[in-house]
C-alpha cells in the first residue's frame, strides 16, 4: 500500500479540533495486491485519493508491483485500461504466469490376448470349437507383439514472481521386453526374435521355443497346435489333436487321437486306433490299429493291424520286433524279427518306392505320346505351307503368321520332348535302384505275407526262420 501524508501538519490537535483537521487531511491513492495460491495470477485493487491527494496512475502501479517482486507476465494494457477507465475498488487481474504443459503418457498397445481363462474358441460361422481352448499362442520370428507409443516432454513454466515451474513429463510405461522378444530398428515395437509359443507373465512377454505340458491332452487342455518341440508328460486322449512345427515327445501313449509333427516323433508307450504322421523319424514302443506316414524311419519294438508308409526304412528289431498284420510300406529296408502271424493272418509289406515311380513314369509315357502326335502334325502344317511357297504363290496375312507361330512351336516342342525324355531315363533308374531294397527277418517269417519289392510280388506260403528277401529280374528270392 503507498500512502503519502505530506499535507499532515505535525501539530498538536486538541480533542475539540480533531474533526476539523481531519477533513482538511489529503489522502493518496492505494493499492491492494492479492496474488494466487500457485504464484500464477496477481491481482489488484486501486484505492482512489481522498482529499485531493494523489491519483494513480501508469508508472506508479508498474512501481508497486516492482516493489511487490511481480516480474513476469504483466499486462500493461490492462494497467492502462485500469487508469484510463478509473477502474478502482475492485480487483483486476494484472500479471499471469505461464502454467506448465503435461506431456502425454506412453502407452503400450497389446495386439494379443493373454486370457488366462481359456474358453472355446468361436469360429466365424458363429459355431464353437470345443477342443480350441486357445491355450497355446504361437508366433512367429519378427511377428509384432505389441506396439510402444512414447511418451512426451512438458514445457516448464513461470510465475508471477519469475521463478520457473518444473515442467510435467508424461508417463511411460515399462516396455514388456521379456526373453526370446527384440525391439524394432525404431524402437516402436517389440517382436518375436524365434519362432515360438508367446506367453505373458503379467509383466513381460516372452516367446518360449518349446512347449512342456505336465497333463493329460484332453478337455481340459484342448487341441494343442505349437509351432516349435512339444514335450508332453501325460497322454493324448481319444479326439484329441496335437500338432507341432518341430518335434513330439510323448511320455505315456495316445489312444484314437491324432499326431502331426514336422520333425521327429517319440512315444515312450504306445499308440492305438490313431493318425501320426511326422516329417522325420517316428520312435514308439508299439502301435496297433493305427495309420502312420513318415520320412526317414519308423522304430517299434511291435506294429499290429497298422496301415504304415515310410519314406526309409522299417524296423522292429528290439525286444518283440514283431509286424503283424496290416500294410507297410517302405521306401528303404524292413527289417524285423518276425513277419506275420502263426494264425497265418495276412501282412502285406511292400520295400521300393515304384508304386509312384511308376505312376509318374506312365504319366510321362502318356504325355510323350501326346507331343508326339501334336509335333508331327504341326510338321505336317509347317511343310504344306513351305510348299505353297516354292510354287510360287504367296502367302496372306493369316497364313503368315501361323508360319511363324508353327516355327516357334515347333522348337517348344522339341524342348518338352527332350525335358520328358530325360526324366523317363531318371526314373528308369530309380526303379532299378529300389529293386535293390530287400527285406531282412531275424526270427519268423510267416506263411501268407505277401511281399512286394519294386515291380516284383510274392506271397509266403511256407513258414521261414532266419531269412532275407530281395528282387532280381526273375522275381523274389528267400534266402536262409
Amino acid at each position: 500500500m503507498i500512502e503519502n501524508n505530506d499535507l499532515i501538519k505535525d501539530a498538536v490537535i486538541d480533542e475539540g479540533g480533531k474533526e476539523a483537521l481531519e477533513a482538511e487531511v489529503a489522502v493518496d491513492f492505494q493499492i491492494d495486491l492479492i496474488v494466487s495460491d500457485d504464484n500464477l495470477l496477481a491481482d489488484i485493487k486501486v484505492v482512489p485519493a481522498k482529499n485531493g491527494g494523489k491519483e494513480a496512475d501508469f508508472d506508479s502501479i508498474k512501481a508497486f508491483l516492482k516493489e511487490s517482486n511481480i516480474v513476469f507476465g504483466i499486462d500493461e494494457q490492462t494497467l492502462l485500461k485500469i487508469i484510463n477507465k478509473k477502474i478502482v475498488n475492485r480487483y483486476i487481474t494484472v500479471a499471469k504466469g505461464l502454467s506448465p504443459t503435461r506431456g502425454i503418457d506412453g502407452e503400450i498397445k497389446h495386439l494379443y490376448k493373454i486370457d488366462k481363462e481359456h474358453s472355446p474358441k468361436e469360429n466365424d460361422d458363429g459355431t464353437v470349437d470345443y477342443k480350441d481352448l486357445g491355450l497355446i499362442i504361437n508366433i512367429n520370428k519378427d511377428d509384432v507383439i505389441c506396439e510402444i507409443q512414447y511418451n512426451t516432454m512438458g514445457e516448464s513454466g513461470k510465475d508471477v514472481y519469475g521463478n520457473a515451474i518444473p515442467a510435467i513429463h508424461g508417463i511411460m510405461p515399462a516396455v514388456p521386453m521379456g526373453s526370446n522378444t527384440v525391439l524394432s530398428e525404431d524402437k516402436t515395437k517389440l517382436l518375436a526374435a524365434v519362432d515360438g509359443h508367446l506367453q505373458f507373465n503379467g509383466k513381460n512377454y516372452n516367446v518360449e521355443t518349446s512347449l512342456v505340458l505336465k497333463e493329460d491332452i484332453d478337455a481340459n487342455t484342448g487341441n494343442i497346435n505349437f509351432i516349435g518341440d512339444i514335450v508332453i508328460k501325460g497322454n493324448v486322449m481319444e479326439g484329441f489333436k496335437v500338432e507341432a512345427g518341430k518335434s513330439i515327445k510323448l511320455l505315456g501313449f495316445c489312444e484314437s487321437a491324432q499326431l502331426i509333427a514336422g520333425e521327429q516323433i517319440e512315444i515312450k508307450l504306445g499308440a492305438i486306433n490313431s493318425s501320426i504322421r511326422c516329417g522325420s523319424i517316428l520312435k514308439l514302443d508299439y502301435a496297433e490299429n493305427s495309420r502312420i506316414n513318415c520320412k526317414e524311419k519308423l522304430i517299434a519294438n511291435s506294429l499290429v493291424s497298422c496301415d504304415a508308409y515310410v519314406e526309409g526304412d522299417i524296423i522292429c528289431k528290439s525286444k518283440t520286433g514283431a509286424i503283424m498284420g496290416g500294410t507297410y510300406r517302405a521306401t528303404g529296408n524292413i527289417v524285423a524279427n518276425t513277419i506275420g502271424y502263426k494264425s497265418y493272418r495276412r501282412t502285406n509289406v511292400f520295400v521300393g518306392n515304384t508304386a509312384l515311380l511308376n505312376i509318374e513314369y506312365k504319366g510321362i509315357v502318356n504325355k510323350q505320346k501326346i507331343l508326339s502326335q501334336k509335333y508331327q502334325e504341326l510338321i505336317l502344317s509347317i511343310s504344306h505351307i513351305e510348299n505353297i511357297v516354292k510354287s510360287g504363290q504367296s502367302l496372306n496375312q493369316r497364313l503368315e503368321d501361323y508360319y511363324e507361330n508353327a516355327k516357334k512351336m515347333r522348337i517348344q516342342l522339341q524342348l518338352e520332348q527332350a525335358e520328358l525324355k530325360q526324366r523317363e531315363d531318371e526314373l528308369n533308374e530309380q526303379i532299378k535302384d529300389s529293386e535293390q531294397a530287400g527285406i531282412n527277418v531275424f526270427k519268423r517269417l510267416y506263411p501268407n505275407v505277401k511281399l512286394s519289392i519294386g515291380r516284383h510280388t510274392y506271397l509266403v506260403n511256407q513258414e521261414y526262420g532266419k531269412c532275407n528277401a530281395f528282387a532280381d529280374e526273375d522275381g523274389i528270392k528267400i534266402i536262409f
